[in-house]
């Protein structure tokens, strides 16, 4: 479940045990007490593998300033070693201060082939697929009209969205 945290303006993601109650911080905002405002980590969209094995979620590094468009990334964490992979980046940019795109709200299909999400191409809310074995990146829905990028987040950044069960749509 995603905690939002007042005080950094962000969020960090907790594990609940379903049979106890009991909660544990999975991907907290802050690597150590350190860690300065332009390196805070929130993470939202959290999305588990039908295995179990893995955790996929959308995290944003840095402080959010709704004056510009953020750049989320589509991270996987190997719930076993704790290690995370970065699976879709923002779009490369000419300029290092203008940012082209993001991407967020991830799903994954249930044979683990396909991975679903929301993404912004500049202006242009859009959805976007990664095809694992090819690694091609691809458009899998159509366009939607708004997302919460440049909001609070406070129901994430889109409404969830998940597979058939036969993974066809």
């Amino acid at each position: 479940m995603s905690h939002y945290r007042s005080e950094f303006n962000g969020f960090e993601l907790w594990q609940v045990d379903v049979a106890s109650g009991a909660t544990k911080l999975l991907i907290p905002m802050k690597k150590d007490s350190d860690t300065p405002r332009e390196r805070l980590s929130s993470a939202l969209g959290a999305f588990p593998s039908a295995d179990g094995k893995f955790l996929y979620f959308a995290r944003h590094i840095g402080e959010n300033d709704f004056a510009k468009l953020p750049e989320w990334t589509i991270v996987r964490r190997d719930l076993a070693s704790g290690r995370d992979q970065v699976l879709v980046y923002a779009p490369p940019s000419p300029r290092p201060d203008l940012l082209l795109g993001s991407a967020f709200r991830p799903a994954v299909s249930h044979g683990g082939k396909l991975l679903l999400y929301g993404s912004r191409d500049r202006v242009v809310p859009a959805c976007g697929c990664l095809t694992w074995k090819h690694s091609r990146i691809g458009g899998c829905c159509t366009r939607f009209s708004k997302d919460e990028l440049q909001a609070s987040g406070w129901r994430d950044l889109l409404p969830r969205h998940e597979f058939t069960p036969d993974d066809r749509a």
